[in-house]
């Protein structure tokens, strides 16, 4: 009976270290793909935004377009949200877009936003108070390993 005891143990503990070198295993390919989808980010021109208006309507157009390149090894997928928000911080025109760029390819995007006219003081967008949001989320291995990025910049205005 205690021998049967003893190698039930040492099958625990056998199962529980291969299991933790398992995780360890994933966890360092997990990282290293990140790092890899991310250079890919900051290397290459992959956000290009575009602003332009409307000359009947006197509306804001805001166009983010890129192309996504993944240098790594397992499939990426990329949340992709830009919010403008007023001094209050009330949505004045919010958009996303979601990306799977697989595994060492490219995929194009294109994120467009319509600010109203009446939301930019006098025609004048350098003028205009609020804020710019910006939500970056990279999954990877069926969503198991990621990160989120929340970026909020406030405009001066007057």
């Amino acid at each position: 009976m205690a021998l049967k005891f003893l190698k039930g143990k040492r099958a625990l503990k056998l199962s529980y270290r291969a299991l933790m070198v398992a995780t360890i295993i994933i966890f360092i390919v997990g990282i290293s793909n990140l790092m890899l989808f991310l250079g890919g980010l900051t290397s290459s021109s992959s956000f290009a935004p575009k602003l332009s208006r409307d000359e009947i309507t006197g509306d804001w157009t805001l166009t983010f377009s890129g192309n996504l390149m993944n240098r790594g090894f397992l499939d990426v997928t990329l949340f992709f949200e830009i919010t403008i928000l007023d001094i209050d911080e009330n949505v004045i025109a919010t958009n996303s877009t979601t990306a799977l760029v697989r595994a060492g390819s490219s995929q194009p995007f294109s994120l467009v936003m319509r600010i109203p006219a009446d939301m930019v003081p006098d025609g004048k967008i350098e003028e205009a108070r609020g804020y710019f949001q910006m939500r970056m989320a990279i999954r990877e291995l069926g969503n198991l390993m990621g990160l989120t990025q929340l970026m909020k910049i406030g405009s001066g205005g007057q």
